[in-house]
């Protein structure tokens, strides 16, 4: 209230969780994990009301791979809204993988079959690492290091 009256541009609290909460949705599709987690913190420690923020994190959550805090953000959107799109799906996902993580599949992350000879294999390795190398993801080194 008093930034209100001091600043008569300021924007109210729903429009910064707002911002917020876009911010963090491309924070996450850059795979900006970290920043997406602190903005949608952020922006729910504005205005508690908001099922999409909920989803939002728990989302990302997901992608940070701690599904038990997954849950219990999407167990928040049932609470304020239990009709949500897609939210039956993810909180499934959630209850499944927080009992047991997936497995990945290093065959898919090289961009190979799994009957694949080990001269294929070695070499989607090394373009995988190149692609993926530190050097080459900077400002990314989250997610370079997530992924490889």
């Amino acid at each position: 209230d008093t930034a209100k009256e001091s600043d008569p541009h300021c924007l109210d609290l729903d429009s910064m969780s707002c911002i917020l909460c876009y911010r963090s949705e491309a924070n996450r599709r850059l795979q900006h994990l970290q920043d997406a987690l602190k903005d949608a913190t952020d922006a729910l420690a504005l205005t508690t009301e908001s099922a999409r923020l909920y989803f939002v994190r728990g989302r990302i959550h997901i992608d940070l791979e701690h599904f038990h805090k997954a849950l219990a953000d999407f167990h928040s959107v049932a609470s304020l809204e239990p009709d949500y799109q897609d939210l039956a799906e993810w909180q499934g996902r959630a209850r499944r993988w927080a009992a047991k993580p997936p497995v990945q599949d290093h065959y898919a992350m090289l961009g190979v079959h799994a009957s694949a000879g080990s001269a294929a294999i070695k070499k989607a390795y090394r373009v995988a690492a190149l692609r993926w190398h530190p050097d080459k993801n900077a400002g990314n080194e989250e997610a370079a290091e997530k992924t490889f």
